[in-house]
């Protein structure tokens, strides 16, 4: 029989504690007074010089060539077997998306380099 976890079994305990020991989370606290707000200045703009670049440069980066979109439900993603096809929102040769950390920062269009997949970039993102 595996054994039950000592934190749930201490979890557990709170739930039986009889009414008068458990903490009244009404209590009367003194009101919070808000102090004074400093002066609104403007921040001061940061910004990442060529000693900060060059910090990041060697930073790895994966970019993700999205071909097109489909939305589908739980239950069609499930039901799908091989060699269904799926329609795309693209028509063929339309840009693509290139996609780093979740943002689009180019489009481009699928190329054959020496029997591969490739991408050319058309346009940057900023």
């Amino acid at each position: 029989m595996k054994e039950k976890d000592p934190y749930l079994s201490e979890l557990d305990a709170l739930g039986d504690l009889p009414e008068d020991e458990a903490t009244d989370l009404h209590e009367d606290l003194p009101p919070i007074v808000p102090e004074e707000e400093p002066p609104a200045n403007p921040p001061e703009e940061i910004s990442f010089g060529e000693e900060a670049l060059s910090l990041a440069s060697d930073v790895p980066v994966q970019i993700v060539v999205v071909l097109g979109r489909k939305g589908v439900t739980m239950k069609d993603l499930m039901g799908l077997k091989a060699g269904e096809v799926v329609e795309l929102n693209k028509v063929p040769n339309e840009a693509v998306d290139l996609v780093a950390h979740g943002r689009v920062v180019a489009k481009g269009e699928l190329v054959e380099i020496d029997g591969k997949l490739g991408v050319r970039v058309l346009k940057i993102i900023k």
